[in-house]
């Protein structure tokens, strides 16, 4: 694992912010590894903020979803009609 990409997740989970820059080269250098590390950090942040708790929670005309795709640092944004 890149001790790099690494230390940029680390100055997310911190700082909550990366430059343009940053998330191009962590986007890129995605590997299998580097999200687990990463989600293993989200997983202490939700655990840390919302405990065990499940919230559900319907939106009753459309939900925005934002897709960043892998490998890009380009978001697409979709629509989809909750029914």
């Amino acid at each position: 694992m890149d001790p790099y990409l690494c230390s940029l997740i680390d100055q997310l989970e911190q700082e909550h912010t990366l430059s343009a820059s940053q998330w191009i080269q962590l986007l890129n250098g995605r590997t299998p590894e580097l999200a687990a590390y990463l989600f293993e950090k989200s997983r202490r942040a939700q655990i840390r903020f919302y405990g065990h708790t499940v919230y559900i929670r319907g939106l009753p005309i459309t939900a925005k979803i934002i897709v960043i795709t892998a490998g890009s640092a380009a978001a697409t944004h979709m629509h989809i009609a909750i029914g």
